[in-house]
């Protein structure tokens, strides 16, 4: 099979018990809605649904506010392309990079939680994720202008995404990034292969 895509919204999505995907070339899967929805029971469905995934060339997840809660738990082995429009802290965005290898695109919208201490941790020596990510988006919806956020995620995911080139978001401090990749250039010369990009909110 060539391609499948879903497009559902999450009480619908939710009625896919027991539903397996046959492997496919392209798989494309968006669940969105403004009322929640029980986690644990998307991240089975999703889970499940996703089982085969990983005979796929390319899976595009997209998930927009229906759930928050869980989303580190979703498995799904081929995924190259997730946007998480949902709040996402520290440990989770760590779990997501971590259960999905394959990753090559990662977008989502930063929550403060666990960011707190990540400022200084570029000091250290720090090794590189497995993971095959090439291009990063954080989003901080609180904030309009370049936010210490979005800043703090991205340095931290910058020194730990050794195949990342392209870095974007709305209103990137670019000249912030910068600089800070002049700094920890020598230490990290993949550094030197990122670009930045700023749109507009």
């Amino acid at each position: 099979m060539d391609k499948i895509s879903i497009k559902a919204d999450a009480k619908t999505f939710m009625t896919f018990t027991n539903v397996v995907l046959p492997a496919a070339r392209s798989t494309i899967c968006k669940v969105f809605g403004d009322e929640p929805v029980d986690g644990s029971q998307f991240v089975s469905v999703f889970n499940q649904l996703m089982r085969n995934s990983l005979d796929c060339e390319s899976v595009i997840v997209n998930i927009t506010d229906c759930v928050s809660s869980c989303v580190g738990t979703l498995r799904c082995p081929g995924l190259t392309n997730l946007e998480l429009n949902v709040m996402v802290d520290f440990n989770t965005m760590n779990a997501i990079i971590a259960n999905h290898p394959r990753l090559i695109k990662l977008w989502l919208t930063a929550s403060s939680k666990g960011w707190s201490e990540k400022e200084d941790e570029s000091r250290q020596s720090i090794a590189p994720l497995n993971t095959s990510i090439r291009e990063v988006r954080i989003d901080d919806y609180t904030a309009r202008n370049p936010s210490s956020l979005q800043t703090t995620v991205l340095k931290y995911l910058m020194l730990r995404l050794p195949a990342l080139h392209r870095v974007y978001g709305l209103a990137v401090d670019s000249s912030r990034l910068q600089q800070f990749v002049s700094k920890h250039l020598p230490e990290y010369p993949q550094l030197a292969n990122i670009r930045f990009e700023s749109e507009s909110g």
